[in-house]
């Protein structure tokens, strides 16, 4: 019974976790999509939301992407919000790869002007860093799905 309860409680533990990757994939993505649109200020709003769930997360606050986030945060600007934006993508990435379900395909993609990846939930290339400048310049280099 003991056991039983044990691995009930594991269980419960990993549900949630995958939930909150799933709220912190779809908060992360709405962060890519204001700076593919290059506006700054949609982008701040989605940052602060984005590090606002992070923080609630105790078991990510000293984590890589715990980190990249406190820098992207700090970010006032499109350029620097672009440029923090790939540390974070790095860390999501691996949440991503360790998290069980996910609620919808992720695809890891790469920017070669850049050297930086992001997530995108579609595998259309839509590069965060240059936005309208460079909006196909990419690739997929790898993919979880749901």
């Amino acid at each position: 019974m003991k056991t039983l309860l044990m691995i009930m409680s594991c269980w419960s533990i990993f549900t949630i976790h995958a939930q909150d990757t799933g709220k912190l994939l779809k908060e992360y993505l709405e962060v890519k999509d204001a700076l593919v649109n290059s506006d700054g200020k949609a982008a701040a709003a989605a940052i602060k939301t984005f590090s606002e769930t992070l923080a609630a997360e105790a078991s990510l606050q000293k984590s890589d992407i715990a980190k990249a986030t406190a820098k992207l945060a700090k970010a006032n600007d499109l350029e620097k919000q672009r440029a923090a934006f790939a540390d974070v993508s790095t860390a999501m990435w691996q949440l991503v790869q360790k998290a069980g379900e996910l609620p919808a395909d992720v695809y890891y993609q790469y920017c070669p002007m850049k050297k930086a990846y992001w997530l995108s939930a579609e595998p259309d290339i839509k590069n965060p860093y240059y936005g309208a400048q460079m909006l196909t310049c990419g690739s997929v280099k790898d993919k979880k799905l749901k």
